[in-house]
């Protein structure tokens, strides 16, 4: 069997689709045959600003969903066929999943600010919120987003461009120990928008880019994503990805938002999803299938 993938030959160039090694899954790993490419928008920033890549030729991208091709020494808990998300499964005891109701005024009740929450990882971050006990979450997204987010479970939805933001935010927090925000946008206009709630607040921030500018100094907290958390900080990965991601699934509780957007098909739409993304999108997500 041959293998080919979208390879960027040099930053900032466009991709191009080559042959690639056919991998061999070794201890634990699985080789996934890719059935559809999600685009973020890290992977158009990436490209176009030369960023994170160490080495080139190289090859963008980490979500995707397909079936398994071949499994690896000690793989047991899923086999050849299966139908998988991502690259990377895990499988642990798992404790009984049910919705959480609104945290109810007094008692340790926490708050965390999901700032994007109409991005797809906005999305999936008030649905992982919502199922922790004792948790408000507070979202900001556009208006015409509001009634989606509200029914992932956050608390309290408030518009990015409201004079008011700042006031309803700190409103929405009182009663409660605030955790931090979550910038699921990481820009220097995102950062500008959550300062004010830190500097009343503090609590931490977790952003999707790395170096991002304006974050204010004594500010402590640092870029999540994927494969640091499925590589680096594997007890939270696995608790993630391999306890909570397939029950929510299984019991409704993870709901698969934004609805997506297919704007191609094969290796060669790849650059075509990228540059939609760059584009800008509102509660959808780009995908190419296979």
């Amino acid at each position: 069997m041959t293998n080919q993938a979208a390879w960027i030959p040099e930053a900032k160039a466009q991709v191009v689709v080559k042959e690639a090694p056919m991998p061999t899954p070794g201890e634990g790993e699985v080789v996934i045959k890719n059935h559809a490419w999600a685009i973020n928008p890290i992977d158009w920033k990436i490209q176009q600003f030369g960023i994170m890549l160490k080495s080139y030729p190289n090859i963008l991208g980490v979500d995707s969903a397909g079936e398994v091709h071949a499994v690896g020494p000690g793989v047991t808990h899923v086999k050849k066929g299966d139908r998988v998300l991502v690259a990377k499964t895990l499988s642990l005891p798992y404790p009984t999943l049910s919705p959480s109701p609104p945290p109810a005024n007094g008692g340790n009740v926490k708050s965390i600010l999901i700032w994007g929450a109409s991005a797809s990882v906005g999305a999936t971050a008030v649905q992982l919120a919502a199922s922790t006990p004792s948790l408000k979450t507070i979202a900001v997204c556009g208006p015409k987003n509001f009634d989606a987010i509200r029914s992932l479970g956050a608390h309290a939805v408030f518009s990015r461009s409201s004079p008011s933001l700042t006031q309803d935010i700190l409103a929405a927090l009182q009663g409660t120990e605030y955790v931090g925000v979550v910038d699921c946008i990481s820009t220097k206009e995102s950062v500008a928008g959550w300062t004010p709630v830190w500097k009343e607040r503090g609590g931490r921030y977790a952003s999707v880019m790395p170096d991002v500018p304006g974050v204010p100094e004594g500010a402590q907290g640092a870029m999540v994503w994927a494969p640091t958390v499925a590589f680096r900080d594997r007890e939270i990965g696995e608790k993630v990805w391999g306890e909570w991601v397939p029950k929510a699934l299984e019991r409704g509780l993870l709901k698969a938002v934004p609805p997506p957007r297919v704007v191609g098909k094969g290796l060669e739409s790849l650059q075509d999803g990228i540059d939609a993304q760059r584009k800008g999108v509102s509660f959808e997500k780009i995908v190419v299938e296979a």
